[in-house]
């Protein structure tokens, strides 16, 4: 339900992007050029679909959770700039262990990516990135499973991978946007504990609404 929702929004915006009432009525258009180079910083939310499964067996396990995060970058020119975003996805992978065993468990993720931008007009703008994609998954065993299976505290996995994204963004001021961005990343994490688990293998999709300053 979330995502058909994600894509009726960003549809809606995407089958205006010429209406003159939209652009001259929501954004002021006429206010003056907008600033599309330098430096930016902003954060996001939104929505991330996990898919974790041990390399050395045929089981994964799919989440549906929350997703939150931060970003910054540079702009060199209108259609070409450099971003990192740092994001956690809470509740992945509850799924690969028994029940009883996981209090919580996370995904903090670092992507650092060139970023492609067509600008349609000066207030939209298509986005587009790719780059790498570092993660680190942590789970956060019971006392019951600590004691049983000698687990530590905090059991981590982490790994590098790929990332792509694709996104519609609208220049809402001179220095303030706002965008929607769907991002899809891989990667295989390796455990960094002493217990006998296996490597996992991880697909995170993300779903998410930024909003960002630029200086």
């Amino acid at each position: 339900m979330k995502n058909i929702l994600f894509l009726s929004i960003f549809f809606f915006l995407l089958t205006n992007v010429h209406a003159d009432e939209f652009l001259y009525g929501l954004l002021d258009e006429k206010q003056g050029s907008k600033d599309h180079t330098g430096w930016y910083l902003g954060g996001k939310a939104g929505q991330a679909s996990t898919e974790l499964g041990w390399v050395d067996k045929p089981y994964t396990t799919e989440n549906t959770s929350t997703v939150g995060g931060v970003y910054f970058g540079y702009n060199v020119n209108a259609w070409f700039g450099l971003e990192a975003e740092i994001s956690y996805t809470d509740s992945a992978g509850n799924g690969l262990f028994n029940r009883g065993i996981v209090e919580s468990a996370g995904i903090s993720a670092l992507r650092i990516q060139p970023k492609f931008t067509y600008q349609m007009n000066d207030s939209f703008a298509f986005i587009f990135k790719g780059g790498l994609y570092s993660a680190s998954y942590s789970m956060y065993p019971t006392d019951a499973a600590r004691m049983t299976f000698k687990l530590d505290t905090i059991e981590y996995w982490s790994g590098m991978g790929l990332t792509a994204g694709i996104g519609l963004q609208i220049s809402v001021t001179k220095c303030l946007n706002i965008r929607a961005v769907f991002d899809s990343s891989s990667a295989e994490l390796e455990y960094e504990g002493e217990a006998e688990l296996s490597n996992i293998n991880a697909i995170v999709n993300e779903y998410s609404f930024g909003l960002h300053y630029q200086f």
